[in-house]
């Protein structure tokens, strides 16, 4: 969903996202599968694991970024 003013990309945001941007928590219903009802159990502990490994990620990446193009450590080597 690159293309943000598509009419496609507003049914997809309009449809599952909530206003602020983000997904709706799940919810078990009464009638739903032993699986479904565990995941939507844990579904903010598994959300949190997964932000916090992108997290981890984004920050890593852009650390190796600015010591491989001279940044962070002060030194020019990489310019």
């Amino acid at each position: 969903m690159h293309d943000n003013s598509s009419l496609w990309t507003g049914a997809l945001r309009g449809k599952y996202l909530k206003t602020d941007g983000s997904l709706p928590l799940p919810q078990a219903k009464g009638r739903d599968s032993p699986l479904w009802k565990a995941l939507c159990k844990t579904w903010p502990m598994m959300m949190d694991a997964v932000e916090s490994r992108v997290e981890m990620r984004v920050s890593r990446s852009s650390t190796s970024y600015a010591a491989n193009n001279g940044g962070g450590d002060g030194n020019n080597s990489g310019v």
